[in-house]
Order: C-alpha cells, then sequence, then structure tokens
C-alpha cells in the first residue's frame, strides 16, 4: 500500500455519505474498493485540523473478506405508483457485487460486529441501475488509505 495516509480499523472515523465508489477489485479474501472522496471525522487519529476533511481518490481495503450479499429493489414493476415503500414495494434482485458497487453512490452503512470477532458492514445507497441498492460484506480488518485532505468536508460549517 502505498499512500500518505493509511488506518486500520478506524471506520468509525470516517464517514461515506454521498462518496461515490469508482471501482471494485477482488482478490484472494480481500476487497478493495476505490472512492472518488471520503470524508475524514475530525476525531480521525490521522486528522490534524480542527474540522472533518473530504480526501482525494480513497481506497478501502477489507481484509479476510467475503461478500454476503448484493442486491437492489426493484421497483419498475409500480410505474403508476406514486409513493413507493422499500422493501414492500420493491423485489430484491441479486446482482454482480462489482456491477452493483461500482458507481454506487453511498448513503449510510449499518456496522456490527459478530460473536467470531468479523464486522459485517451493510452498505446501502443508489446503484446505477437506477434503484435502491444494497451490499453485505464480512471481514475482519479494514485499511482506508488517502493520499490528501483537499479541503473542508461539505458538513464542516452546518
Amino acid at each position: 500500500m502505498e499512500y500518505k495516509f493509511i488506518s486500520k480499523n478506524t471506520f468509525e472515523n470516517i464517514t461515506l455519505h454521498d462518496c461515490i465508489i469508482d471501482s471494485v477489485s477482488l482478490g484472494h479474501k480481500e476487497i478493495s474498493i476505490i472512492f472518488e472522496h471520503i470524508d475524514v471525522l475530525k476525531t480521525h487519529p490521522l486528522n490534524t485540523f480542527s474540522e472533518p476533511k473530504y480526501t482525494g481518490n480513497a481506497k478501502l481495503i477489507f481484509k479476510d473478506c467475503i461478500i454476503i450479499k448484493s442486491f437492489y429493489y426493484d421497483t419498475s414493476h409500480n410505474i403508476k405508483q406514486h409513493h413507493l415503500l422499500i422493501p414492500r414495494d420493491a423485489i430484491i434482485k441479486n446482482i454482480n457485487f462489482v456491477d452493483l458497487a461500482t458507481g454506487m453512490e453511498i448513503l449510510s452503512v449499518e456496522t456490527e460486529v459478530t460473536d467470531d470477532k468479523f464486522n459485517i458492514y451493510k452498505f446501502m445507497g443508489i446503484g446505477t441501475i437506477g434503484d435502491f441498492a444494497e451490499f453485505h460484506l464480512k471481514f475482519k480488518d479494514l485499511y482506508i488509505c488517502w493520499d490528501e485532505f483537499k479541503g473542508d468536508a461539505w458538513f464542516a460549517n452546518r
């Protein structure tokens, strides 16, 4: 890993809300997700500023990782319905993880730790297919990597 900033298991100190996935690569028990940027909170040990900052391109590397689920909520059959409730008004469709994640805008991430000390992260957002999408990863460790702070995060002064 050749990045200026690398942290291990510090996900609670970043936010991915409104961050877009540029690309995904799969290795042996490893998944790398490259974002256009991430937002590093002021609580992050590598953020020496008094405000949250956004980065340039950033990579999240999930070690000892498996994909649990990768799907989207298809609402195309409800074209005439004005107010859709997900998941009630949708059909869950499984899709290839790389196809789903590439270009996805993350809206939220739910996290949990299992009894066997693995992490499960549920990423939710808008996929390139135009519907709400999710993927769930189970992993042991997470490395968060980036080269530069570019400026204040969009929510810094709110």
